[in-house]
């Protein structure tokens, strides 16, 4: 029963493996659709990523 975690292990790096640059394209274009969609302005949200990504560097 030892070989369990491995083959869950195995599982889980072939599903990410397969996660493509197409997929990442279509996440972005989502995203993109479901801020403007809510009336997010994307100047302001990227500042705020830029942030939070500044902060969690320094921390």
């Amino acid at each position: 029963m030892d070989y369990i975690p491995c083959i869950g292990g195995l599982a889980n790096n072939l599903t990410v493996l397969t996660y493509s640059h197409s997929m990442e394209k279509q996440a972005n274009l989502f995203g993109t659709r479901l801020l403007a969609a809510t009336g997010f302005v994307a100047d302001e949200v990227h500042d705020s990523m830029v942030t939070i990504n500044f902060e969690h560097k320094n921390n």
